[in-house]
């Protein structure tokens, strides 16, 4: 059984980089939307979806210390709405322009998803 100070820490690490970078993902595809001949917002928008999609997997990849078969697809059930959810505010944020809104929005969800959800829902009490 991993120590769970650590095993905390991970799971902060995957929420907050997972955030950071679909914050970055939506700023960057916005601004190329805006200057196309800017390639340095396309090529920085690849960059930020590589790496959203590298903290997505890895916050997937933390159900391993859930022994519990049903909590781990409750997790996976709710992290997938968690998801979608940043999905969509970041969808929004590209197509209405609403950049400060929309990283507003994100980090209430994210904070939502961190102080209520982890520790009510999927069994992951915050640790110190």
């Amino acid at each position: 059984m991993p120590n769970s100070i650590i095993r905390a820490n991970l799971t902060w690490i995957a929420i907050v980089s997972q955030m950071s970078f679909l914050n970055s993902a939506a700023y960057h595809l916005y601004m190329f939307r805006i200057h196309p001949d800017d390639g340095g917002h396309r090529w920085a928008f690849i960059i930020s979806l590589v790496a959203l999609l590298l903290c997505s997997t890895w916050m997937v990849s933390n159900h391993r210390f859930e022994t519990d078969k049903d909590q781990r697809r409750k997790n996976t059930k709710i992290e997938l709405l968690y998801c979608s959810i940043q999905t969509l505010i970041g969808l929004l944020m590209i197509h209405l322009g609403i950049r400060l809104v929309g990283t507003a929005l994100i980090l209430v969800v994210c904070l939502g998803y961190i102080f209520y959800i982890n520790p009510k829902f999927i069994n992951r009490k915050l640790t110190r």
